[in-house]
């Protein structure tokens, strides 16, 4: 619609906010711009080929959605919060005797004890 266009090209002009907010905006003006191929979409704006994420969230979502940036599913992490203090004090502790610094394999032996 002129309003979601109106809002695409001020979140685009201003610069302020998110980059890669500001990329999905770019990636919905382009068939406005008569850009409508992925594959140059990508390489004019200089991001990965799947645009079409960013306008299947548009079309089955509205436009909020296309813009935010979804949940990264990624790989849980391997320490929880008390370990993690735990590895960071020892590594801000001496070293071992022999070494001048804590090394990442030094670390790794440590923090695998129960």
């Amino acid at each position: 619609t002129e309003e979601e266009r109106v809002c695409l090209l001020e979140l685009t002009s201003k610069g302020k906010g998110k980059a890669r907010m500001i990329k999905r905006a770019n990636i919905l003006l382009m068939p406005d711009r008569r850009q409508n191929d992925e594959e140059q979409i990508a390489e004019l704006l200089s991001v990965a080929s799947s645009t079409y994420r960013t306008k299947r969230d548009f079309v089955e979502e509205g436009l909020e959605a296309a813009l935010e940036e979804g949940k990264r599913l990624g790989q849980p992490r391997k320490l929880d919060a008390n370990r993690k203090a735990l590895l960071v004090s020892i590594a801000c502790s001496e070293p071992p005797e022999g070494r001048c610094q804590w090394i990442l394999s030094l670390l790794m032996d440590v923090s695998s004890l129960p």
